[in-house]
């Protein structure tokens, strides 16, 4: 569908039935670097959003996020800025938090 025309902003959902939305956030990056990538996720996994924004995704936002967010978020990104809804930032720092803690007592045991 993208060599009939590109848009500016992809809503990607995380899983697809045809494999996973990172792998196409990377196939689209690869071949239309100027379109911007939003992640629909209902997702817990932290590496999850490791590994999009190493495939070039830029924001993050959940399947239950309402319409303003949504719109902010699509605004944030096409202006070329990182959004991360505030369900998944938590997320994001609540695993950083856990790994911190894990490494913590690895050291003091």
């Amino acid at each position: 569908m993208l060599s009939e025309g590109t848009p500016d902003i992809i809503l990607l959902d995380i899983h697809l039935p045809s494999g996973s939305g990172i792998e196409a956030a990377t196939r689209i990056a690869d071949e239309y670097p100027d379109i911007r990538i939003i992640i629909l996720t209902a997702s817990k996994d932290e590496s999850q959003f490791s590994a999009a924004v190493e495939a070039g995704v830029m924001g993050f936002i959940t399947k239950d996020t309402g319409r303003e967010e949504m719109v902010h978020a699509i605004r944030e990104v096409y202006s070329g800025k990182e959004f991360f809804s505030d369900a998944v930032a938590r997320l994001v720092l609540q695993a950083y938090i856990n790994k911190a803690k894990e490494t913590d007592d690895a050291t003091a045991g």
